[in-house]
């Protein structure tokens, strides 16, 4: 099937349509009319989704499922911008972050599709064009619309389209059940009736209704004209409903046992794990001991200053030898050789003691004595 154009009057968009539909070709229609642009997507002659440019935020897909009631303004917040960061298709985070259903997502995308598609179906005029080329899912899990059955219902609608949206209840307009519909199928309740009259088991708004049963404006216009001029539903204030309640229902649902169990078991181990590393490892040098037994003692930066000058004594002590053949006697013996300064070693070595390896025990005092003991080579310390 070759490309295609034309203008959108009297039968052509519907003998476009029935075109794409006979010989299953996947492409884009595009449609415009002044400055709306539409592109309708076709996979194998079915409809896979409708594109619009002056879509509102109202008929987005998550704005659905709030009117019907199903989520919350934050968590279509939150998935939003969970979109954001790891560009993942809308459905797939409300299924795979928020729990719902592939199902119910499956409906409302169809539901967004269809009614966009009936709103185009209403055009007197405007440009239509075809053009043949692959085109993806609208999320993962999306199966594409009969184009037969759109048109055969685009046919109604055409008919009594605008005389039904005149019609319509206010949005925000609430019904309630008023009496029970017939066991018994009397010829006047069409199944989106009783699909509309199910949706107001509690009192609900119009809006909410109508996307709550999953059949649109046009459909839900003509099913709660028929029910309120029968008497099945009348007037009533919307009942408010708590989505937190629902919300944590809903997940709770959805887990299993095993799963439970499992996840219980994994985050136990790994905190055990935790603990396990932090009673074989050495934490005091960060102030953490346990049970009041320090196996290593932090350094302080005092200690960290006598263990850079122990470095310079060792290496003045070597430099002496090579002058006079053996290590001094006292360390006071640098500074008379000009070897160290006496500023440095009352700075840095007061009080402390260098272990030598032929058994001398340097230390400076005040007084700068010198005392002798056995070899000793603490860490940090001794001459390696």
């Amino acid at each position: 099937m070759n490309d295609f154009s034309g203008k959108i009057t009297g039968e052509a968009l519907f003998h476009a349509l029935r075109q794409i539909s006979e010989h299953r070709t996947s492409g884009v229609l595009t449609l415009q009319r002044g400055r709306t642009h539409v592109e309708i997507y076709f996979r194998e002659g079915d409809l896979l989704k409708v594109e619009s440019s002056a879509r509102a935020k109202r008929r987005r897909f998550g704005s659905l499922m709030h009117r019907a009631g199903f989520i919350s303004k934050e968590q279509i917040t939150y998935a939003l911008a969970v979109q954001k960061e790891t560009l993942q298709r809308i459905g797939l985070i409300f299924s795979d972050r928020l729990g719902f259903e592939p199902e119910l997502i499956e409906d409302f995308a169809r539901l967004q599709t269809t009614d966009a598609f009936f709103e185009v179906i209403l055009w007197d005029k405007g440009q239509f064009e075809f053009v043949t080329k692959e085109v993806g899912l609208a999320w993962d899990r999306t199966e594409p619309v009969s184009v037969d059955y759109l048109l055969t219902e685009a046919r109604r609608i055409s008919v009594d389209g605008p005389q039904i949206l005149a019609e319509c209840p206010k949005n925000k307009e609430g019904f309630a059940q008023a009496k029970p519909l017939p066991a018994v199928d009397d010829g006047i309740l069409t199944d989106d009736d009783r699909r509309l009259f199910e949706s107001f088991d509690i009192p609900r708004s119009f809006d909410t209704a109508i996307y709550r049963s999953r059949l649109g404006k046009f459909r839900g216009g003509r099913a709660i004209r028929t029910l309120v001029a029968h008497g099945y539903l009348q007037k009533s204030k919307p009942q408010k409903v708590s989505l937190d309640q629902a919300w944590w229902k809903r997940v709770w649902a959805q887990l299993k046992p095993l799963q439970v169990v499992g996840a219980t078991v994994i985050y136990s181990l790994i905190i055990l794990s935790f603990v396990g590393l932090f009673l074989l490892s050495d934490l005091s040098w960060y102030g953490i001991s346990w049970q009041g037994v320090t196996r290593y003692r932090a350094r302080t930066v005092d200690t960290y200053f006598w263990s850079s000058s122990s470095k310079v004594l060792r290496r003045s002590l070597r430099l002496y030898k090579l002058r006079h053949g053996n290590y001094p006697d006292s360390l006071s013996a640098l500074s008379k050789d000009w070897i160290l300064s006496e500023d440095f070693l009352k700075t840095y070595v007061r009080g402390r003691l260098l272990y030598w390896s032929d058994g001398k025990q340097y230390s400076l005092s005040p007084r700068q004595v010198l005392s002798k003991g056995t070899s000793h080579l603490p860490e940090n310390t001794s001459e390696k």
